[in-house]
C-alpha cells in the first residue's frame, strides 16, 4: 500500500470545495443547502485522509515488525546453521598431548589428549616423533623448510618406523582428557624432544613438546600452534614452568634442530 502525502489531501480537498463554490455560484435558492455540502464534503475528506494516514502508518509499523521478526529469524537460522556446522568441524576447538606422572613409575607416564574449546573433535590423529632419535638416525636429512629435499625409498621406510599413530574417534565434551594406551616409555635421557602432529578431518594441529630432567625430576614445555595459510601460525595454547631450562636470552627455542 503506497502511502499518500497529506498535500495531496490539501489538494483534493481544495478541488472539491473550487468545485462545489462553482455550482453554488448557479443556484442562489439552495445556497445554504450547497453550502452545509461543502462543510460535510471537507469534513468526510478530511477524516478519510486521516483514517488513511492511519492505516498506513499502522501498516508500515506492523510491516516494519514483520521484517524485524524474519530478519531475527533469520539470524537465528544462520546461528544454528553455524552452531551445527561447528558441532562436525570442531569450529575453534583444538587438542594437545599430555603426560601425567605417577611417582612411583618417573619413567612411563600415562599418555593422554586434552580437549580445549566449546565443540567437540571428531576423528583425532595423533602422531608423534622422538626428534633427538629422528636427528641421530636420519642426520643427512637438510634441515629447515627451505632445505628440504624429496626423501629417499629408506629414509621414508625409516621415519615410518619412527613415528607412533594414536587414533580418536571422539574428544569432548569441553575439558576432557582422553587416555592413550598403553603407558609411554620414556627413552633414557635427560633431553627428550617430541613433534606432534594432530589432525582430524576438518583442522591440522602441531605440537612441540619438550621434557627436560631438572633435579632427576621430569619437566616439561609446550606449545600448540595451527597453520594458517599465507600467514604466521596461530599460537593457540603456550605453557613454559618457571623451572624450564631456557637459552641466554631466557627463552625456549622452539626448534627442533
Amino acid at each position: 500500500m503506497q502511502q499518500l502525502n497529506p498535500a495531496i489531501w490539501i489538494m483534493v480537498l481544495a478541488f472539491v470545495v473550487v468545485l462545489l463554490e462553482f455550482i453554488v455560484s448557479f443556484d442562489e435558492k439552495r445556497k445554504p443547502l450547497w453550502r452545509d455540502l461543502i462543510v460535510i464534503s471537507a469534513v468526510l475528506i478530511l477524516g478519510f485522509g486521516v483514517t488513511a494516514q492511519n492505516q498506513q502508518e499502522a501498516f508500515n509499523r506492523e510491516l516494519a515488525n514483520k521484517s524485524e521478526e524474519i530478519s531475527k529469524k533469520s539470524d537465528k537460522i544462520a546461528e544454528l546453521t553455524s552452531e551445527n556446522a561447528f558441532m562436525s568441524s570442531g569450529g575453534d576447538s583444538f587438542c594437545y598431548l599430555a603426560f601425567i606422572f605417577n611417582g612411583d613409575a618417573p619413567n612411563t607416564p600415562i599418555l593422554g589428549v586434552v580437549h580445549e574449546g566449546k565443540y567437540p573433535l571428531q576423528n583425532v590423529h595423533v602422531v608423534i616423533t622422538d626428534m633427538e632419535h629422528y636427528n641421530a638416525t636420519l642426520p643427512n636429512i637438510p634441515k629447515g623448510r627451505s632445505n628440504a629435499t624429496p626423501s629417499t625409498a629408506e629414509e621414508l621406510d625409516k621415519f615410518d618406523e619412527m613415528n607412533v599413530l594414536f587414533e580418536v574417534p571422539f574428544l569432548g565434551p569441553p575439558g576432557t582428557t582422553m587416555r592413550l594406551r598403553p603407558r609411554w616409555k620414556l627413552p633414557d635421557r635427560d633431553q627428550i624432544t617430541y613433534s606432534i602432529q594432530i589432525y582430524t578431518q576438518f583442522q591440522t594441529f602441531h605440537q612441540h613438546l619438550k621434557l627436560r630432567r631438572v633435579d632427576g625430576r621430569w619437566t616439561i614445555a609446550f606449545r600448540v600452534i595451527k597453520p594458517v595459510p599465507d600467514k604466521e601460525p596461530l599460537v593457540l595454547r603456550e605453557d613454559v614452568p618457571k623451572n624450564f631450562p631456557r637459552d641466554q636470552s631466557g627463552k625456549v627455542s622452539w626448534l627442533y634442530f
